[in-house]
Formats: C-alpha cells, structure tokens, sequence
C-alpha cells in the first residue's frame, strides 16, 4: 500500500502561487473540502512542508491555518495541505502547488491516499463516493487551471495500469493494456469546452484482491 490516486496538472501561468493558492482552496470549497480537520477547532488542520533552504528542514504540522498561510507567504518551503470532505465519513484530499522548471510554470496536484481507498475497513459504497468526489475535485481544477494539462494516475501500488484519465490531451492506452484491463476510453467534452478523456474502470487496490469502480458521471 502506501499510495496516492493523483490529478496532477502542468499550468502555464505567469502568475505564482499565491495567486493559485487562494483559488483553488475555493474551488475545492465548492465540493465540500475545507482546511479545519476532523476533531480539530475551527482554522486548525494538517499540513506538510518541505524547506527549499534547508533539505533536512521537513515536518507534517497540525496548525493554524494563518500558521499555514504564513509560511505559504514566506515562500522559503514548498507546502502540501490536507483538506478534509464535510461528508459524514471525512477524509482528506492532498493539495499541493509547486513551481515548475522554468518561471511560467507551476504543477497542481491533487491527491488522494490509499489509506482512504483501499482499507478493508472502508466499505465499497464509501470508496465509490470518496472516487466520485476526487473525480469532481479533479474536473473543477482542470477548469480552474486552464490552459493546462493534466493527467489521473496510480504510482506503485497499481503496477503496469495506465493512467485512469487524461486532462486536455488523449489518453494513450495500447490496444493490449486495453484487453488485459478491459478499459474503455471515453471522450468528455465538459460545458466551457474543455476534453477530458477517460478510462474505466477505475481500479483501488484491497488485500483481497482488486475491486472495479467506476466514476460516476453526470
């Protein structure tokens, strides 16, 4: 285990991260994520930070969320925030904004850990709901973004799978990965025009095997 289900999109914006930072909290606001965790008093949540000074210099923090946007502001530290859904089985969905390698560049993602997906704990019905959400998320920030593009993918824990989703670009999935994974491609086409082409099933790992679910559309 020990995976992310990721949105990852590559923007082209002279515009840094503090203009981004505010508009996507919001947006992500649309859908019912917000900084205060569970438990926690109003404005205190999660964070993880890594320092660009000091490469030893890294913690995950519970804190303020002026802590957070402090140390947003100071922009000595690239910074991931944990947002957590208001539905009555919470979990977290990971922003992260960095720069990219050259001054109009910078990579969104948006995360989703497989602790919240693939647990035995966590029955199929709350995963196909917390997939549905990360799959909104991820349609409202490619909208967000734009001009971007993007793709939704697994890392290690799903060996040899394509990527689930393609934002702006075709999906490329060979006719062999098609078979093995019975994938079919979608191409959506959201209301301002913008493509987005989609694999399903989507796949989540559990210790009994592996579950389809597929994302639930409109």
């Amino acid at each position: 285990m020990g995976d992310t289900l990721n949105s990852t999109f590559e923007l082209q914006t002279e515009r840094g991260e503090l203009f981004w930072w505010p508009l996507l909290l919001e947006a992500l606001s649309w859908h019912g994520f917000h900084f205060t965790a569970p438990g926690k008093p109003p404005g205190v949540g999660y964070y993880f930070y890594r320092s660009s000074v000091q490469e030893e210099d890294s913690d995950f923090v519970c804190g303020s969320f002026r802590e957070l946007w402090e140390r947003i502001v100071d922009r000595r530290a690239q910074v991931m925030v944990s947002l957590w859904s208001s539905t009555a089985d919470s979990f977290p969905l990971d922003l992260l904004i960095a720069s990219g390698g050259n001054a109009a560049a910078l990579s969104v993602s948006l995360g989703c850990d497989d602790a919240y997906l693939g647990s035995d704990d966590v029955d199929p019905e709350t995963v196909k709901e917390r997939l549905r959400l990360l799959w909104e998320c991820s349609k409202t920030l490619f909208v967000a973004c734009q001009p971007c593009r993007g793709e939704l993918s697994w890392g290690e824990a799903a060996p040899g799978t394509p990527a689930l989703a393609s934002f702006g670009q075709p999906l490329e999935v060979s006719e062999e990965v098609r078979h093995r994974w019975r994938l079919q491609v979608q191409d959506l086409v959201l209301p301002g025009g913008e493509r987005i082409f989609v694999a399903q099933p989507w796949y989540v790992r559990r210790r009994q095997g592996e579950l389809a679910y597929w994302p639930l559309e409109d």
